[in-house]
């Protein structure tokens, strides 16, 4: 038996707090795992949080400075369920021993994920008999992942209600637009075929959100488009969800009233947020959500080349020439080498500013290669080391500002040509 893992597990007790005394974090789920399998619990956590599944994982809830052991403690006991990344160096990690132990005294229910063939010590076997292990083992774990969204959400049943008292809901306001007709080539369909006017709303932060309703088109860009990249392959997109999205990206007066400190590089109120990573708009993102008991996230790259589009097949959402560009986007030959107010520049034919340009925006996505068939309501790569990247900012060329182009970087990098859009959930 591997003394490490069971010695570990019967001197770290806990008395498990009753449920009135547990501390409420906003989460459902804690993800265990050793560090040494960080690309995968970062997989796993992102593939249930795309399903709606609130999860807690050290690498990204734990602030500089906040006591390590104490917060994981109270994540633990904050949460419902317990998914353990389990390998060879989960059954050796001390950490995580300790947390399936807390987990156990708390009664929680632990959910096994098998990503490499490790044999499972005697004390293991104690704490997970009853489980129903998932194996992702010598397979993409994007295999395995619909079948832990639906254990994990069985097991949970309907997710819990937010603990703190909403603020009000936000006044619904109709914003009077006439969506322009779609050139005859077009193969989309969506908000630009509706008739109606879109409604949209102002939420808390005065951050103004249009409605982007289920449609179709085609992702990336042809063959004989000017500056086109190797990884911008054509392919259909179906997306069947309706969400909203922000009309602008998020301006540094919004972020200054969630978050700490304003790190931007060219400070002005008015202009967009940026020098900001992937993990800390996904920390905006959970804030203001917190905050008003809505889900906040960052859009999919199919719902931001679409909603970039807006109909459109054009380099740029304003037409095919650099000249065009310039009038809908902050960029290298117009931007006097910094960021500018939001909504300055003409919006496309849905009402969204600053597609192109100012700043890049942070998605959802890993980067990964685009798939060659149709797909519908795409999330991207289950496992890669890069967050998408779209837009272009205002030291970039306008090759790099068309709808298709693809960035991306670590999500921990930060410079003054990033920022990013919020997405918003309906009510389900």
């Amino acid at each position: 038996m591997n003394t490490v893992i069971s010695s570990a597990v019967k001197t770290f007790r806990v008395a498990p707090p009753s449920v009135e005394a547990r501390p409420a974090v906003g989460h459902d789920v804690f993800i265990s795992y050793s560090t040494k399998d960080q690309a995968a619990a970062d997989a796993i956590c992102d593939g249930l949080q795309a399903s709606g599944v609130r999860c807690w994982i050290a690498s990204r809830h734990i602030t500089a400075g906040a006591p390590w052991a104490e917060s994981i403690v109270n994540a633990i006991t904050g949460c419902r369920l317990l998914v353990l990344v389990f390998s060879e160096n989960a059954n050796a990690s001390k950490q995580v021993a300790r947390e399936i132990g807390i987990a156990d005294d708390l009664g929680l229910p632990i959910a096994p994920v098998r990503i490499s063939d490790a044999k499972l010590t005697k004390t293991l076997q104690f704490y997970l008999t009853s489980s129903q292990w998932l194996n992702a083992q010598g397979q993409p774990l994007e295999r395995v992942m619909p079948d832990l969204v639906t254990r994990v959400r069985d097991t949970l049943g309907v997710p819990p209600a937010p603990t703190a008292a909403p603020r009000p809901a936000p006044s619904i306001e109709v914003i009077e637009r006439t969506p322009e007709a779609l050139p005859s080539a077009a193969p989309t369909t969506g908000p630009a075929a509706a008739p109606a006017p879109a409604p949209a709303f102002t939420n808390s932060l005065g951050g103004c959100f249009i409605r982007l309703e289920p449609g179709e088109f085609m992702m990336g860009s042809p063959e004989n488009e000017i500056g086109r990249g190797e990884h911008e392959m054509r392919h259909r997109v179906t997306l069947t969800k309706t969400c909203l999205l922000a009309v602008t990206q998020v301006t540094q007066a919004q972020w200054s009233a969630l978050m700490p400190t304003n790190p931007s590089c060219f400070k002005g109120n008015d202009r967009p947020v940026e020098t900001v990573s992937w993990d800390e708009a996904t920390k905006f993102c959970e804030a203001l959500s917190r905050t008003e008991g809505r889900r906040y996230r960052l859009p999919t790259e199919a719902e931001w080349e679409y909603a970039c589009r807006a109909g459109t097949t054009t380099r740029f959402h304003a037409g095919d020439g650099e000249r065009a560009l310039a009038d809908a986007a902050w960029y290298e030959a117009n931007s006097g080498k910094q960021t500018h107010g939001v909504a300055l520049k003409e919006p496309n034919a849905w009402g969204f500013h600053d597609m192109h340009g100012n700043v890049w925006e942070w998605c959802f996505d890993q980067l990964g290669g685009y798939p060659t068939l149709p797909v519908t309501d795409p999330q991207g790569a289950i496992v890669g080391s890069s967050r998408i990247l779209r837009g272009g900012s205002w030291n970039d060329p306008g090759r790099c500002c068309r709808a298709a182009y693809r960035n991306g970087d670590a999500r921990a990098y930060r410079r003054n040509t990033i920022g990013f859009r919020l997405a918003l959930d309906l009510p389900v």
